[in-house]
């Protein structure tokens, strides 16, 4: 069975999937895709048997990488708000029984504007310890700190007891907090003037544009929620120099104890 599972150029670009070189689109969705999910794998985190949930799951640039992987009965389930992403996302993994898309219909300036429940209050329409591995990329670096605290919650809720969870943030600590403050020829997409409740946020009208996280209010909704944090790799998004252990944005490895 071949599928095609590389969406339309335009696509990626207008819902926002993350790319640098726009004449090279889908070579950095291969590229990013598959490198995620090899660290996932080296980290020993994701096996061929596992129930997977990809929170944030866009156009599948994580699933496509994981149709060979979960190859001993694993399943696949994104979830995304850009209900364009899952239409392409549902067509072209039809094929596929055991990978699953829904749509939240959850309110966001960008790509859901007309919808009334705000992440803060979204339920996942899943079951309880459903999953044993939970992920995101790209999904808490565009929502606030109670947003963050109701998904850390829900995550936790279908996740299984003795799984694990992978998560990027943009975290502010000692170290990122004042290198990010301002916006800089170096990084001129990522800079955090606006003070907000939990973190700082790049954009005061759009507040999900980008927002970073202080790293202790992400600790204590973990533990609010009975995750247990076994690993922070922070990655170069800031400016850091020293103890970089990710390839961008910061990476949160937590478990749900049995």
């Amino acid at each position: 069975m071949s599928i095609d599972l590389i969406p339309p150029r335009q696509l990626i670009i207008e819902n926002g999937i993350g790319f640098v070189d726009e004449a090279n689109v889908h070579d950095e969705f291969r590229a990013i895709g598959d490198g995620l999910i090899a660290e996932m794998v080296l980290a020993n985190l994701l096996q061929p048997n596992h129930r997977v949930l990809d929170v944030g799951c866009g156009l599948g640039r994580l699933a496509r990488a994981l149709v060979s992987r979960l190859s001993e009965g694993g399943s696949y389930c994104g979830i995304d708000i850009n209900r364009s992403s899952i239409d392409w996302c549902r067509e072209s993994y039809m094929e596929l029984s055991n990978f699953v898309f829904h749509h939240a219909d959850v309110q966001s300036v960008q790509y859901n504007p007309d919808a009334k429940t705000r992440a803060e209050d979204y339920h996942f329409p899943l079951k309880d310890a459903q999953f044993d591995f939970v992920f995101s990329t790209s999904l808490f670096t565009h929502l606030l700190m109670n947003q963050v605290d109701n998904y850390l919650s829900e995550m936790s809720r279908v996740l299984r007891r003795g799984g694990s969870m992978w998560n990027t943030f943009l975290l502010l600590d000692e170290v990122s907090e004042p290198l990010s403050r301002d916006f800089t020829p170096e990084r001129p997409n990522v800079g955090f003037p606006v003070e907000v409740a939990g973190g700082r946020i790049a954009v005061a009208e759009n507040p999900e544009a980008l927002s970073g996280l202080y790293i202790d209010a992400v600790k204590d909704a973990h533990a609010q929620h009975g995750l247990s944090i076994q690993d922070i790799r922070f990655g170069p998004w800031s400016g850091r120099k020293e103890n970089l252990r990710a390839s961008y944005q910061d990476v949160i490895i937590a478990t749900r104890p049995g």
